[in-house]
This record gives C-alpha cells, sequence and structure tokens, in this order.
C-alpha cells in the first residue's frame, strides 16, 4: 500500500516516500480501516504528509498519526481479530493479510511500536 496517490503537488525524496506508505499502511491497519474507506485513508495520508512534512519519521509518524486520527474520527471500526500490546494490554488489529511484512504494527491507544508484521506475525 502506496502513498503516492496522495503527494499530488508534493516534494519528497524516495527514503521518505517508503517511509511514509510504511506508516501509511500500519496507521490504516492499526486502524482498523478497509480497503474501500477511502475518505478515512486520505485524512490518514494527509497527516502523514503533514507531519512527515515537519521532519516527523518512523514509528513516532505512526503513533502521532493514530492519535490525531483517533481524536478526529468516531466512526473507525476495530476487526474482529486482534493482537494484544504488550505496554498497556489494549488490542491491537491485525493486519489485512496483503500487508507488507515491513509494516510496523503500532497500539492505537498507547501507540507503542510492537515490531514489524513479519516478525510479529511469527510470534
Amino acid at each position: 500500500m502506496t502513498i503516492d496517490p496522495f503527494l499530488t503537488g508534493k516534494a519528497f525524496d524516495q527514503r521518505a516516500i517508503r517511509e511514509m506508505s510504511l506508516a501509511f499502511e500500519s496507521v490504516c491497519n492499526g486502524l482498523g480501516m478497509r480497503d474501500d474507506d477511502e475518505a478515512n485513508r486520505r485524512l490518514v495520508a494527509e497527516k502523514i504528509i503533514e507531519s512527515a512534512g515537519h521532519g516527523m519519521r518512523g514509528a513516532t509518524l505512526c503513533a502521532a498519526t493514530i492519535k490525531e486520527v483517533n481524536a478526529m474520527s468516531d466512526n473507525v471500526q476495530e476487526p474482529a481479530q486482534s493482537l494484544s500490546c504488550l505496554n498497556c494490554g489494549h488490542a491491537v488489529p491485525l493486519p489485512a493479510a496483503s500487508t507488507s511484512v515491513d509494516t510496523l504494527v503500532i497500539c492505537p491507544a498507547c501507540g507503542a511500536d510492537l515490531g514489524r508484521w513479519g516478525d510479529v506475525k511469527e510470534s
């Protein structure tokens, strides 16, 4: 899942675009967004692009975006299957089957980085 369609008119280097795409996938999965949830996906992309433009990267970018979107949106639904956050015990939605193994799994409650999906799903 890439953030490229939302970058029209924005200038970022390839590394930043890759990090934003991984954050985009992590946040959308962490919030349990469906692939066809265009409005919420656009909101997530805009928040990621805005924060990345201010220099935010990695797990901090994911956690900040999740917290901001959660504060703004009451209609994001979590999927039935989840993991438990080792930090706070919150239920963390499982990413979609098509999720990249490099996607970070972030707790939507406390923002803890639970690791790469490839590592998390093996444990």
